[in-house]
């Protein structure tokens, strides 16, 4: 269905109203101005129930005291929607051309038609950040689901805090020990194997000394006896190969020196074998913590890529770990005016056929904030109804005074 443009809306014996017309005639913005209690808030009523299809039952007594029947009619250039209450109920719908012809339903002419919204500049600009934020979430498609991304970015970056920590210890710990010498041995040195092998050398020279002393014995009984010199000569010659078959004196010196300075050199190995660990865990630590950080990058830059993506029902809106902004700012520090435009872009913007805006509590709202609501309304077409106490002098609208529009 193509779309249609609204030439006038009326209003009968709805709660507070006696009979309103409205004709835009032009307007895109037209205030419904009165005081309180005239019947300019059950107007807007009026047209809120006519625009949602399910009904919104917006008070339980629809029908205006003493009158039997109420009810609010659209007319298009083209067709008319009504809806009727005789009782207090939801009413009943009914939508037809201006040639006669009826339309199967109401509901979804109205939609189809006018795709209607009723929007309070305060509703979106009056939530919390992190509510505001929820909201335009529920507008956007993420390749990712944003709560989910937010909770593994914690995780890492918790258990990179705590691997921050463990580096610290680590590398506090070898700061206090001493880098040892580059010779010192890899494991302590044992006192019973030096022992051991002094021994045996002291038992290699006794062995030595005692061949030594009976070559001695068997030169002077040689000398001495001639006539035990073939027995003599025998034990010499054998004592001979004794001795070129040993690997001569060992020179205990070095052994006994590394004995005595065994101590020193086993606090050194143990020194060195500390300083090793500590300079380990520091590397596993260090290699940890740049595991995570390479994993909260991953992450921050998956949520960039995704946010920038995206795409957001009003041009400059956008998302931040805080809440919503605009323009790269939070939405929070715009002032009244912007807050508002950009409430009511995000209101209207996603729905492509809205033709009638209902706009409530627009009391409060400053001069230049109307003014360009209805510069976007002429923009995109839209046909504005916006409650006001006072009829701005600039504006088009009408004034209602006891139920009625004031002559």
């Amino acid at each position: 269905m193509a779309k249609q443009t609204v030439t006038s809306i009326s209003v009968r014996n709805y709660k507070g109203v006696k009979e309103i017309t409205v004709s835009p005639e032009g307007s895109y913005l037209v205030v419904i101005a009165g005081g309180n209690g005239q019947g300019k808030t059950s107007f807007m009523d009026a047209v809120g129930e006519l625009i949602d299809p399910k009904g919104v039952k917006l008070t339980t007594k629809p029908i205006r005291e003493g009158e039997s029947e109420a009810f609010v009619e659209l007319t298009t250039n083209v067709a008319k929607v009504r809806r009727v209450w005789k009782k207090d109920d939801a009413g009943t719908m009914s939508a037809f051309a201006l040639d006669g012809a009826k339309y199967p339903s109401g509901k979804d002419f109205v939609v189809k038609a006018t795709g209607g919204v009723l929007f309070d500049p305060y509703e979106f600009v009056g939530l919390k950040e992190t509510e505001q934020r929820a909201k335009l979430l529920r507008l956007v498609e993420l390749p990712f689901d944003l709560d989910e991304l937010n909770r593994t970015y914690a995780g890492a970056f918790t258990r990179r805090t705590d691997k921050k920590k463990d580096l610290a210890r680590v590398t506090t710990a070898l700061g206090l020990l001493a880098k040892p010498d580059d010779d010192t041995p890899p494991d302590e040195l044992s006192a019973a194997d030096i022992m051991a092998e002094l021994e045996t050398a002291r038992r290699a020279n006794d062995e030595f000394d005692k061949l030594v002393a009976s070559k001695t014995e068997m030169s002077d009984r040689v000398a001495k006896l001639e006539a035990l010199l073939v027995e003599a000569r025998a034990a010499l010659a054998f004592t001979e190969k004794a001795i070129a078959k040993h690997p001569g004196k060992v020179d205990t010196s070095a052994i006994v020196a590394r004995l005595e300075s065994l101590q020193q050199i086993n606090a050194s190995v143990r020194g060195a074998q500390q300083y090793r660990a500590a300079l380990a865990a520091v590397d596993a630590e260090t290699a940890a913590v740049a595991t995570l950080d390479a994993e909260i990058d991953a992450v921050e830059a998956k949520k960039r890529a995704g946010l920038a993506a995206a795409k957001f029902p009003v041009d400059g809106l956008g998302i931040d770990d805080d809440g919503v902004t605009f323009t790269d700012r939070p939405f929070k520090n715009l002032n009244e005016a912007e807050a508002t435009v950009v409430a009511f872009d995000l209101a209207t913007l996603p729905q492509p056929d809205l033709r009638l805006v209902v706009i409530k509590n627009g009391n409060d709202l400053a001069p230049d904030t109307v003014e360009r609501i209805r510069e976007k309304c002429e923009e995109r077409g839209y046909l504005a109804l916006m409650e006001r106490i006072v009829l701005p002098t600039d504006q088009a609208g009408i004034v209602i005074v006891e139920g009625e529009v004031a002559a």
